[in-house]
């Protein structure tokens, strides 16, 4: 039986990881953004009680989930017209 050598770059490896995990956060991000833009422009002026159980849907959507007084939060910034910026933060796997 013959035998083979495999030289494995670990280091470049994770490099092309992390290149290829942050194009398709970005990605995801920009997609978000696009929602929530679109959200808000559908419900700005409306009650917060009204944008609230509307935006928890949207959020959970996608297997998110936001907490009561941060989906009170955002659906006050909403419905004064505000906007929800979303930003792809630091990583590290």
């Amino acid at each position: 039986m013959a035998k083979m050598k495999l030289d494995f770059n670990e280091k470049a490896f994770r490099r092309e990881i992390e290149k290829q995990t942050r194009g398709a956060l970005q990605d995801e991000t920009r997609k978000m953004q696009r929602e929530m833009d679109q959200f808000t422009s559908q419900h700005a002026g409306l009650p917060v009680e009204q944008i609230k159980p509307a935006l928890k849907q949207m959020w959970e959507r996608d297997g998110g989930s936001l907490t009561d007084p941060e989906l009170t939060e955002y659906a006050e910034i909403i419905s004064e017209g505000g906007q929800i910026n979303f930003q792809l933060g630091d990583y590290r796997w």
